[in-house]
């Protein structure tokens, strides 16, 4: 990577000290600082001189949508609304740039504007059925839970192992009280997780509050405890636990769950 930098560094240098490349070298020159910038961009502290690099691309060359694109994407984290005007251009000059709305889609999300953020979703699929995923956020903020559960289930058949959609999945199928969907979730975020003791612990928990929805009283036991097992903080569980113990009159149980939560509201002063 380094020798691409170097390489194109150089060029530009020598772009810049031969007067035989004016003119009509503008779009050579913009397209180098454009590859620096997109590689200055993946790194944290070279983000500042990535923007340099690209806004110095534009002027040279102001008609070409990716450089609006990448200014954009530069400008997400700390200008949200200029980073939009820039996709606004890119999109001005190429309106099936795709990745632009794709974009624009999830800054609009960020700026909890989910009417909006759809739209923008529904072009980015319009132009490439690569972009599928990107209406399920803003159909879960709309409460439009079926819809995003179908989005999902799309996404799901192409990539079973996304831990991210998955997770949206089983939301989505709890907002729908559709129970069985969520432990079929949950087991496979369960498998996927054995070796995060948090995560795994906290998908054993929402497994469990499934087979307490479908009154599976004594499989959700085995599920806390285990999820209690591998994550003894999971206080959560506990709390659940002790209701499930109390309803079947498991004093033993119960008082046992008692002591552990009186015991860590002492330890973190919780009243």
């Amino acid at each position: 990577m380094l020798t691409i930098v170097l390489a194109l560094s150089l060029l530009l240098s020598f772009l810049g000290a031969n007067p035989s490349f004016a003119g009509p070298s503008n779009q050579t020159r913009a397209s180098v600082l454009f590859q620096l910038a997109t590689t200055n961009s993946q790194k944290p502290a070279k983000r500042n001189l990535a923007l340099q690099q690209i806004e110095e691309a534009i002027a040279l060359d102001p008609k070409n949508a990716n450089f609006y694109y990448l200014k954009g994407v530069l400008l997400a984290d700390n200008n949200s609304d200029e980073a939009i005007g820039n996709l606004d251009k890119a999109l001005s000059i190429e309106p099936k740039n795709g990745q632009a709305w794709y974009k624009k889609s999830e800054i609009l999300f960020l700026q909890n504007k989910p009417e909006l953020a759809l739209k923008a979703a529904d072009k980015a699929m319009a132009c490439s059925q690569s972009y599928i995923g990107v209406r399920i956020r803003p159909l879960q903020k709309l409460h439009r839970y079926d819809e995003a559960l179908k989005e999902s289930e799309l996404f799901l058949q192409k990539f079973p192992d996304n831990d991210v959609i998955r997770t949206l999945h089983s939301d989505m199928a709890k907002e729908l009280k559709r129970w069985p969907i969520v432990i079929k979730d949950e087991t496979a975020l369960i498998a996927m997780k054995q070796n995060d003791p948090k995560a795994y612990s906290s998908n054993l928990r929402r497994r469990a509050e499934a087979h307490i929805a479908m009154h599976q009283g004594n499989k959700a036991i085995a599920d806390l405890e285990k999820a209690v097992q591998v994550l003894p903080t999971n206080m959560t569980a506990h709390k659940l636990l002790l209701s499930l113990y109390e309803k079947k009159r498991d004093k033993k149980n119960a008082a046992r769950e008692k002591a552990i939560l009186a015991d860590y509201e002492r330890k973190f002063n919780i009243h």
